[in-house]
């Protein structure tokens, strides 16, 4: 039942602090990793019985349940309010545009069977009832045009464009809050968008040998003119001609606080560098959910600070899979 908006900002702060000091972050997300086994993680996590399955199985039917945890509490939060914030419907769209690719990926390999979607009901603009036609799916969506994915030639270009569309359209709704938090989230979303960037272009240069024509392909940017005034891409694309190792020209950039720590034999690390600012937004997020508690803010840092923990509930997971020593 939704409330008056007022009411609505005590309660979901309340309900959404609470769930937060049962949550395993900060110093409690070593516990995940201190699990020796999916039926200890299992049973330490969520309430239900654990399925009978083999471990391969039932690894798929954790992350799932895990993920569908969230998302469901996130919905049961955000339908406190009569009109949610756009940018709320906005961040749980992001499971839309992984569902979308999921969708598209499992008809290129020719299987019959509806894949298993993220359900976000009732924010989704898609319609699954249309399966199998890919067309039918995305009718009246502002993803029309993926019906155009044919094969997997087309995975690459689809999905970059997908990422791009999204990315903007959350960015777009970052910028719809009226609220005292707008600046906060706007620096912070912003600074979440140019760190992938320069991730995503690190990897291209590293990995991939891509030049730097290239990469400039496979940005995102905010505008149409895709230079190095682009307030998405503009640094990343004049860091292209920086030397890899080079920390002195790499510790004058707004990614500085990233980087792995100078040494003799210093080469940039994108990795050290995804995994430090991961860190840090979500240490932001902790910071700006207090900040401004009548506001839409908790819960956007809600979800940013309970993402993460999916994530390593997947990799906690993941490890025991592989028998990696959690300890």
């Amino acid at each position: 039942m939704s409330m008056d908006k007022s009411t609505a900002d005590c309660y979901v702060y309340s309900k959404a602090s609470g769930s937060l000091s049962k949550s395993f972050i900060g110093n409690r997300k070593s516990v995940l990793f201190s699990q020796s086994s999916i039926p200890q993680l299992w049973s330490l996590l969520f309430s239900k019985e654990i399925p009978s399955l083999p471990q391969s199985l039932l690894v798929k039917e954790f992350e799932k349940t895990a993920l569908n945890e969230f998302v469901n509490k996130f919905i049961s939060l955000m339908e406190n309010y009569e009109r949610p914030e756009k940018v709320l419907i906005t961040m749980l769209q992001f499971y839309e545009v992984e569902n979308l690719k999921e969708i598209a990926a499992t008809l290129c390999l020719g299987n019959k069977e509806k894949p298993e979607l993220i359900n976000i009901f009732p924010y989704s603009r898609l319609n699954y009832n249309a399966w199998p036609s890919l067309k039918e799916i995305t009718l009246n969506s502002p993803y029309e045009w993926y019906a155009g994915f044919d094969s997997f030639d087309d995975e690459k270009d689809f999905n970059y464009r997908i990422d791009c569309q999204y990315i903007k359209e959350l960015w777009a709704s970052v910028n719809e809050i009226k609220n005292e938090s707008a600046s906060d989230l706007q620096k912070l979303f912003l600074q979440k968008i140019v760190v992938q960037n320069f991730v995503w272009a690190l990897r291209l240069r590293i990995f991939y040998k891509m030049e730097s024509e290239q990469i400039k392909s496979y940005l995102v940017y905010e505008g149409d003119k895709k230079n190095e005034k682009d307030l998405f891409a503009g640094e990343v694309i004049k860091s292209l001609d920086w030397k890899l190792d080079d920390f002195n020209v790499w510790s004058k950039s707004s990614i500085k606080k990233f980087l792995n720590p100078d040494s003799a034999s210093w080469t940039i690390n994108c990795a050290y560098i995804n995994n430090a600012f991961q860190d840090f937004y979500v240490l932001q997020a902790k910071h700006l959910f207090h900040k401004y508690p009548s506001t839409c803010c908790p819960l956007v840092c809600w979800f940013i600070i309970k993402q993460d923990e999916v994530d390593n509930i997947r990799h906690a997971c993941q490890r025991i899979k592989l028998g990696v020593n959690n300890g």
